[in-house]
């Protein structure tokens, strides 16, 4: 009897840890070391994410539509303004603008 509840308690506990580590793993962070000082016109902007609320210099991070990802500061007017019109869009239930 002591030994069905040790193995139970043994399995209980393992189970608990297993659970609170994929509970409190974290996914990938982007996080931004430099900052890009030069304009990229819109057109060739394919996507504008901000970092990751963890990171130490908060910017945005964006895609050219060649691929290649820039980080900006998050007061650079030029990029804030695509990303929360984008932002805004999204939330209407509009199809999203290409610009």
């Amino acid at each position: 009897m002591k030994s069905l509840f040790l193995s139970l308690g043994t399995l209980l506990l393992i189970a608990f840890y297993c659970d609170a580590a994929v509970l409190y793993s974290t996914a990938p962070v982007t996080c931004c070391n430099k900052f890009s000082t030069f304009k990229i016109p819109e057109s060739r902007v394919s996507e504008i994410k901000k970092t990751h609320g963890s990171c130490l210099r908060q910017g945005f991070i964006v895609k050219t539509v060649t691929g290649r990802r820039i980080c900006f500061k998050q007061s650079d007017d030029w990029v804030q303004k695509p990303f929360y019109r984008k932002r805004i869009s999204e939330g209407s239930g509009r199809k999203r603008e290409q610009w």
